[in-house]
């Protein structure tokens, strides 16, 4: 009971970001269900010069993997910048959510069919019946990619510090920030979207510690 109690009380500082992220989910999934009478295409040239890779159906799973274990890698090892990446993902996801309310959006970028019966093959088929092609602006597998890698990267945590685990960092977000078009689930647009939302807030989330402080009841406080 000792050791329970021990742990809950060093995980109670999470509650905020299950919580949010029960909401975020629930939000989303009415998203996913709405069919507004008019949707916005996002497009650009350069998609069509992107070839579908179904291989990179790897990384782009990964990427749950790769969020939930830097979110918490960072809680245990490093509160701050814990404190810095949630504000980034609170921040972004909630902007998505909004651009999506007020702009449907949707991509026609997938193939029509994906033949074969390799696990590749399988996987892709899934992703397409389960994930639709709306609601893709701006990226959010880019955006909390993008999160995440500037967590730890900057993270002076003695784990971070690895070489091999900042070198694994960077290899996987940089391979599920390409799957997101090679899969034809973005538009270059998409990714572009993602990078213009994180970089502004990057600068004021690890330049100013403007943060949301979780041993503060929450407060939006500059350190």
């Amino acid at each position: 009971m000792i050791i329970l109690k021990k742990f809950f009380d060093r995980m109670r500082e999470m509650i905020p970001m299950v919580m949010f992220m029960i909401v975020y989910l629930l939000a989303f999934s009415l998203l996913e269900k709405r069919r507004p009478a008019d949707y916005t295409e996002i497009h650009i040239w350069l998609d069509d010069a992107i070839p579908f890779t179904k291989v990179f159906i790897i990384p782009y799973l990964l990427w749950f993997a790769f969020v939930a274990v830097s979110v918490i890698c960072l809680y245990l090892t490093d509160r701050k910048n814990y404190d810095r990446t949630a504000t980034l993902l609170y921040f972004g996801m909630t902007v998505f959510l909004v651009i999506s309310f007020v702009f449907p959006n949707v991509q026609y970028l997938r193939p029509r069919y994906i033949p074969g019966q390799d696990l590749f093959s399988v996987l892709v088929r899934r992703l397409y019946r389960t994930d639709t092609n709306t609601n893709v602006f701006p990226s959010i597998h880019v955006y909390n990619t993008l999160c995440c890698m500037a967590g730890m990267l900057q993270s002076r945590a003695k784990i971070a510090q690895k070489v091999w685990i900042r070198a694994g960092v960077v290899i996987l977000g940089v391979s599920i920030i390409l799957s997101t078009m090679f899969l034809k689930q973005h538009s270059l647009i998409d990714v572009i979207g993602a990078c213009l939302l994180f970089v502004p807030m990057h600068v004021l989330v690890f330049g100013y510690d403007m943060v949301i402080a979780t041993r503060r009841s929450g407060a939006f406080s500059h350190r």
